[in-house]
């Protein structure tokens, strides 16, 4: 074996990784062609490049190498979860759950696939899948908090949000600083404000959303996505006071109009009613009580309206995410599969 040429790859391979762990998917995919220049058939480059050119939306062109990976290393699951990635983005989701499983059977005492293949299933509404994953990974691995989120988000996608806080106030127990828990904590809080009757209680659950987003919003203010419900709770919000100012408001109208109606019965029993006055004393009333009936039309309209906010952010996360902990370690082992003999290119 050329000893320069494994040291070429290896070296190619490990700025690859570094580049990739880093999100620099540019410059990381130029690192894993320069491999394949070299080895056209090594399966790790094939497979990393491919999830380059995944993250920056060339799916198409990924799905070769990234079969490519899993034909030349079919005993490695990272290369079956690539591949999964890539089929997903394609919208050929069988032929991705069958990845995301062949990734299971590879390595299935690494919770990281199971965890991508139950997120896999809720994303697609096999949300009695997805729980029972989940559900055995607690008692496997209870300190893994993303188990506890994709319950959560499951219930919620079931519009079901008191059964979701319990497992997203476990996740927040092991990450307490996690942004996305954080803020899916505010959503399910805004979830349950819109089953609240009584406006003053849905103005403090609404309250403890919008501190709860703003906090994710701290830690991550860049997240689309936690803006996005933050200002949606906010306009809930709004929209609730408005209720109250218009609620509390209401009494002051109803005195304010009997106080016009007995006022002009008084002038007209001192003055005698003319016909000129009847009219105008007809037209004040009308008015009067149109502006009252308008009052009070907003007020319930006001009411009705949606307390809650869209999950829609985040129930529709990546179907399958990073999994930079097991591609840190790979990175570190990069002697896993460095070249392929049959395909040395001298």
């Amino acid at each position: 074996m050329n000893l320069d040429f494994e040291q070429q790859i290896e070296k190619w391979l490990k700025e690859g990784f570094q580049h990739f762990l880093n999100d620099d998917y540019q410059s990381a995919l130029y690192c894993f062609s320069q491999v394949l220049n070299l080895d056209e058939e090594n399966p790790m480059a094939n497979s990393f490049a491919a999830a380059c050119l995944n993250a920056t939306e060339r799916a198409e062109e990924a799905e070769p190498l990234a079969r490519k990976g899993v034909q030349n290393a079919p005993q490695v699951a990272l290369a079956h979860f690539y591949l999964a990635s890539v089929l997903a983005s394609l919208n050929k989701n069988d032929e991705a759950e069958s990845e995301l499983w062949e990734a299971v059977a590879a390595e299935p005492q690494q919770p990281a696939f199971q965890i991508e293949l139950s997120r896999f299933h809720i994303v697609h509404g096999k949300y009695k899948e997805g729980e029972e994953i989940v559900s055995r990974l607690q008692v496997l691995f209870p300190q893994i908090a993303e188990s506890y989120f994709l319950l959560s988000l499951s219930r919620c996608f079931q519009n079901q949000y008191l059964e979701a806080e319990t497992p997203i106030n476990q996740a927040l127990s092991l990450e307490p600083q996690n942004p996305t828990y954080l803020a899916f904590k505010g959503i399910i809080q805004a979830g349950q404000a819109m089953n609240i009757k009584k406006a003053e209680e849905r103005t403090a659950m609404l309250q403890t959303a919008q501190d709860f987003l703003r906090t994710a919003k701290e830690h991550q203010p860049q997240d689309v996505r936690i803006a996005t419900a933050l200002e949606q709770i906010n306009k809930a919000k709004w929209a609730n006071d408005d209720y109250l100012h218009l609620k509390s408001e209401l009494p002051k109208a109803i005195l304010q109009v009997i106080g016009c109606i007995a006022l002009l019965f008084v002038l007209g029993y001192f003055w005698g009613f003319s016909l000129f006055q009847a009219i105008l004393y007809g037209a004040i009333t009308i008015a009067t009580l149109g502006i009252f009936a308008y009052g009070n039309k907003r007020l319930w309209s006001t009411s009705s309206t949606p307390t809650g906010v869209s999950t829609d952010g985040f129930l529709k996360l990546p179907q399958i995410t990073r999994n930079q902990g097991l591609e840190s370690q790979i990175a570190k082992q990069t002697n896993f599969i460095i070249y392929t003999d049959e395909n040395i290119k001298h």
